[in-house]
């Protein structure tokens, strides 16, 4: 019986591999098809002066204003990747496949690391078995949205740009809080060694100066966290003074984390100072951002199901979850509340990072990647929870229910082949010229975020695509008149 019981398990676990591979094939190719986002070549060869001032100290020195001063690795990763991987992918494929390939891969490495670690924080163990590290991806992995609901409740953004400064910077803060997690969840330190404690102040450095997400996020949770190790460890029974106090838990609260804590914080702040100088930022009235984050708030909510349809079944299952009084369930339901809490200050806080033009209602599928996230977790980690706590028709039920909101997400994330398919025929064109300037037609943008109508503004994207081997004659292209398109 036992040995039975052995082999089904195995081959549960066969099958179950196999759906997550084809899913992650199926991701693949929604990347693959994806065209190329207007910012790339801007970003792979001209933002030289964030490139040559990694801790940006041409800002603090000589008070300089340039683009994104404060997203060095962000841009370093970008314009490292995109000079060499298209390269090296022409051993196997030609100049303008090896483009969609790279930007695919690229894709679906972040794709996996956020379902990896999203699996091992939702796993609620301090051991990490495969197997149930497995079962938990099941839990996460139909919320990677990459088509329908990606504007409402995508990780992986359909620009690799985007993707390279909002999502890869969310998967390495997720890498980066791990052990804060696996402390407070399970009184576990990572941290233990000096070299783990340099290597997390490395990575807190490279993470303060990568995405414009991750500094507020860190001001927002890390103090929060260090605030309530520190309550928790404060003796209030005794008679000594407050200070006396405050300094002894300090000294009980776990020193390495503590130390990373503080610096990263110290860091975060940094990397606001600089980004005070970036030249991108426009300036309108706080209480016009506020209207205007309202309205995007109202939209982010209302347009598509799947943001609302997630945020119900997190409250729902938290509800559950509050039936249940032992250790797990009770720091699950703290922390579900405190990361609600969390979340509404990083909503109200949002209008103070200033506004752009390309974000137009504050609101925006980039900036609610962390509540995006926050809710994956929730979800994932309670329905774990209560799929192991209930016992026959509860769990069936219960089954039911998370399974008919699983599906509905992976039928819904639909394949969208083909995308790129008019953007690839114009590069085949460029590709083909042999004439410095060529004219392609209207309805097609290359590696832009709209039609191109001077020629001049294709310069970066011909230097990019004879870089590539796209071309070595093509120096500008531009659309065709909209009169000569007609």
């Amino acid at each position: 019986m036992s040995i039975s019981t052995s082999s089904s398990k195995h081959w549960i676990h066969i099958i179950l591999v196999v759906i997550l591979i084809a899913d992650l094939g199926y991701s693949f190719m929604q990347h693959y098809s994806e065209v190329i986002d207007g910012d790339l070549a801007r970003i792979t060869l001209s933002y030289k002066e964030v490139l040559s001032d990694p801790f940006g100290m041409k800002v603090v020195l000589e008070g300089k204003h340039y683009p994104n001063p404060n997203r060095y690795f962000a841009h370093l990763a970008q314009s490292e990747y995109f000079k060499k991987i298209p390269l090296a992918l022409q051993f196997f494929f030609d100049p303008i496949e090896s483009i969609y390939i790279s930007c695919a891969i690229l894709k679906l490495l972040i794709q996996i690391g956020f379902i990896w670690l999203l699996a091992i924080y939702a796993n609620g163990s301090s051991k990490l078995r495969f197997s149930s590290l497995l079962w938990t991806t099941f839990l996460i992995f139909p919320f990677i949205q990459n088509t329908q609901f990606n504007s409402y409740l995508g990780l992986i953004l359909r620009s690799i740009t985007y993707t390279i400064s909002y999502s890869l910077s969310l998967v390495l803060f997720l890498l980066f809080l791990l052990p804060f997690y696996q402390q407070a969840a399970h009184q576990k330190s990572m941290l233990q060694s000096n070299w783990m404690k340099l290597l997390w102040i490395g990575l807190s450095i490279i993470i303060v100066l990568n995405g414009p997400l991750v500094p507020p996020l860190i001001l927002i949770i890390l103090p929060t966290i260090l605030f309530f190790w520190l309550l928790k460890r404060v003796d209030f029974s005794n008679d000594q003074s407050i200070i006396t106090k405050v300094q002894k838990g300090i000294l009980k609260m776990p020193s390495g984390l503590t130390m990373v804590g503080v610096l990263t914080i110290l860091f975060s702040l940094y990397s606001f100072y600089l980004g005070t100088y970036n030249v991108d930022n426009l300036t309108i009235p706080l209480s016009e951002r506020y209207q205007l984050m309202g309205k995007g708030l109202f939209k982010h909510v209302t347009t598509k199901l799947a943001f609302p349809l997630l945020l119900g079944f997190s409250i729902l299952n938290t509800v559950l979850l509050s039936k249940f009084q032992d250790k797990e369930a009770k720091f699950k339901c703290s922390l579900f509340k405190g990361i609600a809490v969390l979340s509404i200050i990083y909503i109200l806080l949002l209008p103070f990072g200033g506004y752009r033009e390309y974000r137009p209602l504050i609101i925006s599928y980039d900036t609610m990647m962390p509540i995006s996230i926050a809710l994956i977790f929730c979800f994932a980690s309670s329905s774990r929870y209560l799929l192991l706590a209930y016992q026959n028709r509860a769990k069936r039920f219960f089954l039911a229910g998370i399974s008919s909101v699983l599906i509905y997400f992976m039928i819904s994330d639909r394949p969208n082949f083909g995308k790129h398919d008019c953007e690839k025929k114009m590069l085949t064109l460029i590709s083909q010229a042999r004439t410095q300037e060529v004219k392609i037609p209207r309805p097609c943008s290359v590696l832009t975020w709209d039609i191109i109508t001077n020629k001049y503004h294709s310069k970066h994207n011909c230097k990019l695509l004879q870089l590539w081997g796209v071309t070595d004659v093509v120096e500008f292209y531009s659309n065709e008149d909209e009169e000569k398109t007609q």
